[in-house]
């Protein structure tokens, strides 16, 4: 290399770093492994030692990791941010029976051991798909919650996930001791199922090792964040303290997409509405199932209806989603006067398994929107097409985590050629009313 070469390099490398802030400089360098002397510091320290690190490097180094500066800087790097999800964790025992049950019975079945929970869900699906994730999780330092932070290393190693994340997910802080992770019980037989789970035993421990967990990883990762997932949290069933520490700790500062649990939703809808929390106001993007939707919006013994529930969504602004297990999907974008509906790409027949598709559906949705809290409604309705699309896959099997995206997906794709093409379709909330009002007769 030249004299002039080589005050060339110096003279970009210094003014790409000086004119791109740390926030900046980590995410454009998170999905590169540009060398185990600098993997090993990317995230949680200040820019000046990153400069200072890299002055270390040769020259030719310098030059490499300038054309990846100056090639990034010009790419949409949304999705490059990493996703936080908090929520359950569990091991689950699958019984797959290919007849009716009868109780009293001997049936014979096949048997898998799997992992689940949606805040493993989340991870698994994201990290699998190619997106970057780091759970939070309320797993005890047992055989269980050790084989299940093993199941999402290994989900990312294969992956190809950035070393930081990697080796984050190899410590023990995840494991508290005075936890005892749960495992659940799932019985299918045909296309129905039942689930069977245990009480998270030491959940009172769970807000503090929440808190420890989230210091730890916005330390290492420098608060820098696309997304913030919040799922079943078992430990809110008292006082819902956790949830509303997350959506203050978060809001304003990254997407939030909630799919909360029976925890949460058995306080009803006004103790989340109380108006000097309310935590609707936080929230960018609610799902729930149907049936937990009917409960969060009853009010005595009866509930609203469908067309009524969505109205509630678009007076407050907040997109929402209410998904039907395999019968598909309905959405509304914030105070949009329309329904966005995602007919089911398989049939009721076709569907081996719904375990976890609704955390699937969110996990696609995420994939698609990165950290843009801006979408539009363009964008809302392309996030359905690939939730539907991840959720699918999911149905076609056993359990919450057991196949994940890309090559499963790819083939599913290949199987059903026009899936990952089909459109959601959007109608005028007065022509959506017969079909609303079909949805509440199979829920009420």
């Amino acid at each position: 290399m030249s004299e002039n070469e080589k005050q060339t390099v110096a003279k970009k490398f210094y003014s790409l770093l000086k004119n791109a802030n740390h926030k900046k400089v980590l995410t454009l360098l998170l999905p590169f492994q540009i060398g185990a002397s600098l993997s090993e510091f990317l995230f949680g320290n200040e820019l000046q030692e990153f400069i200072s690190r890299l002055n270390n490097e040769s020259e030719e180094r310098q030059f490499q990791i300038i054309k990846m500066l100056e090639m990034l800087m010009d790419i949409k790097t949304d999705q490059l941010y990493p996703v936080l999800t908090i929520g359950s964790a569990n091991a689950e025992t699958i019984f797959k029976c290919g007849e009716d049950i009868i109780l009293g019975n001997k049936h014979n079945s096949e048997m898998v051991n799997l992992y689940g929970g949606s805040g493993v869900n989340f991870a698994m699906r994201l990290l699998a798909g190619g997106d970057l994730a780091i759970p939070v999780l309320p797993v005890g330092d047992d055989d269980v919650g050790r084989k299940i932070i093993e199941a999402i290393r290994n989900t990312a190693e294969d992956t190809k996930t950035p070393k930081p994340i990697i080796n984050f997910l190899g410590t023990d802080k995840y494991l508290h001791k005075g936890i005892k992770t749960p495992t659940s019980g799932i019985l299918i037989s045909g296309a129905k199922r039942t689930i069977f789970k245990q009480n998270l035993e030491g959940q009172e421990y769970f807000h503090e090792h929440l808190l420890a967990q989230l210091k730890d990883i916005e330390d290492i990762f420098s608060n820098n964040f696309g997304t913030v997932m919040i799922g079943h949290i078992q430990s809110d069933k008292k006082s819902g303290t956790s949830t509303k520490e997350i959506l203050n700790r978060y809001q304003n500062r990254a997407l939030i997409y909630t799919v909360l649990g029976n925890s949460q939703i058995g306080h009803g809808l006004d103790f989340w509405e109380k108006e000097e929390e309310n935590i609707f106001n936080y929230i960018d993007v609610f799902q729930l199932n149907m049936e937990e939707a009917k409960r969060l919006f009853r009010n005595g013994q009866c509930s609203m209806t469908s067309e009524q529930i969505l109205e509630w969504f678009r007076k407050k602004k907040l997109s929402a989603v209410l998904t039907l297990d395999k019968f598909g999907a309905i959405g509304t974008y914030r105070d949009s006067e329309y329904v966005y509906v995602a007919y089911p790409l398989l049939s009721e027949r076709e569907v081996i398994d719904s375990t976890g598709a609704g955390d699937a559906f969110a996990a696609g949705m995420v994939s698609y929107l990165g950290n843009n809290r801006d979408f539009d409604d363009v964008g809302f309705s392309k996030a359905m097409q690939k939730g539907r699309l991840w959720a699918s896959c999911a149905c076609k099997h056993v359990g919450g985590t057991g196949k994940q995206p890309s090559s499963h997906l790819k083939e599913f794709i290949r199987k059903n050629p026009g899936y990952d093409k089909k459109n959601i379709e959007v109608r005028e909330v007065n022509h959506t009313q017969e079909l609303l009002k079909f949805i509440d007769l199979i829920y009420q």
